[in-house]
């Protein structure tokens, strides 16, 4: 099983600047980037509406890699039966093209339940993969908003044997609540010196150490009373007996939260433009390059 620690909780607060500071033009200098394949992915079927009638449109937020399986996963949810917000496409080869492959729905229970995917993460051994959720709605004394605030785990190959972290049920809803508070804990402010009540989660890495870095993006009083952030937190974990993705060797690939942003139907620059329709996601295969100078 997978356990958060809660008592273990590290804050390492930072900005643009503190981390460009730390950079020096040199080593700027010395790595580029290079789109070297853009895509659309068909998401569901097209034409797709909700109950109320209204267009449903891909708005993937989340990519993991675990060397076999690509995962993906939206941030707002998907209706129909057999479907889901979460979902795998077979991809052994980094390079290969993944556009028009066929998709596997994740229906697992965690899967269903939760709700605003924000990020994927893999371990660094590539043994487990990570998701969270916004953390970004609440209602006090009502369990409403509980599935926007989940964090689970898999093991890589096996999104079946899915696991909530830190897994409560209250009134018959199943989430990670316990955790927010812990996050809020560390998200401090001159107005909240105990934590912020408000707060989003837009980014989640796994690194070496059984370390996971949260991204904070939003915080503040509450939902419509928050100023945007740029903040880290790290959290500890323990792995017992039980959005961007590393797809090989300075390759990644991104997949585009666009919103209902559908891009130009005349495509002139594939390093800037992009096209989509509504079913569909847009991703980029990007390589980086180190042009420092060779020693003499």
């Amino acid at each position: 099983m997978i356990r958060f620690c809660a008592l273990k909780i590290c804050i390492a607060i930072l900005t643009l600047f503190a981390i460009a500071a730390d950079i020096s033009f040199a080593e700027e200098k010395a790595l580029t980037a290079k789109i070297i394949h853009r895509g659309i992915i068909d998401c569901f079927p097209e034409g797709l509406t909700s109950d109320d009638g209204k267009p449903v449109y891909a708005e993937t937020s989340a990519i993991a890699f675990d060397g076999k399986q690509l995962y993906f996963a939206s941030d707002k949810p998907l209706p129909g039966e057999g479907r889901s917000v979460a979902f795998s496409i077979a991809q052994e080869r980094p390079f290969a093209k993944v556009s028009n492959k066929p998709l596997k729905y994740l229906t697992e229970s965690p899967f269903l339940t939760a709700r605003k995917f924000e990020d994927f993460s893999v371990t660094p051994d590539r043994g487990w993969i990570f998701a969270t959720t916004g953390f970004d709605r609440i209602i006090p004394d009502s369990t409403k908003f509980h599935p926007y605030n989940t964090l689970m785990v898999w093991p890589a190959g096996k999104p079946e044997d899915v696991k909530i972290i830190d897994r409560s049920e209250i009134d018959g809803v199943i989430s990670s609540i316990g955790i927010r508070k812990k996050l809020a804990a560390g998200i401090t402010t001159g107005d909240f010196p105990k934590g912020v009540p408000d707060f989003k989660i837009e980014g989640l890495m796994a690194l070496p150490g059984n370390k996971l870095l949260f991204g904070v993006r939003e915080q503040g009083k509450k939902y419509d009373d928050f100023a945007y952030a740029i903040r880290m937190i790290q959290v500890d974990y323990k792995v017992g007996d039980n959005g961007v993705t590393v797809l090989g060797r300075s390759v990644v690939a991104i997949i585009h939260d666009d919103d209902r942003v559908l891009g130009r139907d005349d495509v002139k620059d594939p390093e800037t433009q992009f096209s989509r329709k509504k079913h569909q996601a847009a991703f980029s295969v990007v390589c980086f390059n180190s042009n420092k100078p060779k020693k003499k």
